[in-house]
């Protein structure tokens, strides 16, 4: 399905699967993988919840318009996405640059979000760029499809799914577009936001990789727990760090679904 946005305008794409009378769970993964980062843990949500998921803008099956893309525009895609599908409140579950949304929507819009699981971003650290500078000589140098594959590298995703993850990035959109997109993002600094939040609040991540437990992406952790000192942490065990929800489905869901009992909507 397909929602437009007038104001730009831009389709953006949605489904809606698992249970019509289960509590919503929208999910929201990294920047160009998007919906399908999550496509191995779908299964198991969908056993027990109404299922929200969607590409934002410039990724997956949505519109890829060349513009500022901003935190705010995807929190208010994500809403309109919401609305379309008749949902007044549900769950996030948000992996990588995800979790910059999922935290201003919580902030912003804290009667749409009964719960939130993300990572361990919410502002910059050194080596986030880092990686992104490397990432910004390699466009330059190579094409698409062999820069996409440089990317997964760099952030270290599973070797088991290696291959279907470099597939469904480069699918995902562009160099231009990624250029665009994921630089505002770790740019931003949601310290006052996260700790404005008052949902229940999950700290997913897996304890392998550059991305793992302990890594400097996941440095986040600590100042997420000193903002919000009520928040839990789940640590996949051999999980590749963000990657956890492809490299670990089960348990990734496992953990997800847990916390989620433990917090309903009603």
């Amino acid at each position: 399905m397909f929602i437009e946005i007038p104001r730009d305008p831009v389709k953006i794409w949605f489904d809606v699967t698992g249970q019509a009378d289960g509590e919503p769970v929208t999910t929201i993964g990294g920047d160009l993988m998007a919906s399908r980062q999550f496509h191995f843990v779908e299964p198991y949500l969908e056993e027990r919840f109404k299922l929200v998921s969607w590409d934002f803008r410039g990724a997956g099956q949505s519109g890829r318009p060349i513009q500022e893309y901003t935190i705010d525009t995807k929190v208010d895609d994500l809403c309109a996405v919401l609305d379309a599908a008749g949902i007044e409140r549900t769950h996030i579950w948000a992996t990588a640059t995800g979790s910059y949304t999922a935290i201003r929507l919580a902030a912003k819009h804290p009667d749409r979000v009964g719960s939130v699981i993300t990572y361990a971003q919410y502002r910059p650290e050194p080596s986030m760029w880092a990686i992104w500078n490397s990432l910004d000589t390699i466009f330059s140098q190579f094409d698409w499809h062999d820069s996409a594959r440089f990317v997964c590298k760099l952030f270290g995703g599973p070797v088991s799914h290696e291959e279907w993850i470099c597939d469904e990035f480069e699918k995902g959109s562009t160099a231009e577009i990624y250029r665009l997109m994921h630089p505002p993002q770790i740019s931003a600094d949601l310290t006052e936001e996260l700790r404005s939040t008052v949902c229940p609040l999950l700290v997913m991540l897996g304890d392998a990789g550059r991305m793992g437990y302990g890594s400097g992406y996941a440095k986040g952790y600590e100042g997420m727990k000193a903002l919000r000192p009520d928040l839990e942490l789940a640590v996949i065990a051999g999980g590749t760090g963000t990657y956890s929800v492809i490299s670990h489905p089960e348990e990734s869901a496992r953990a997800a679904i847990d916390f989620l009992a433990r917090n309903p909507l009603s």
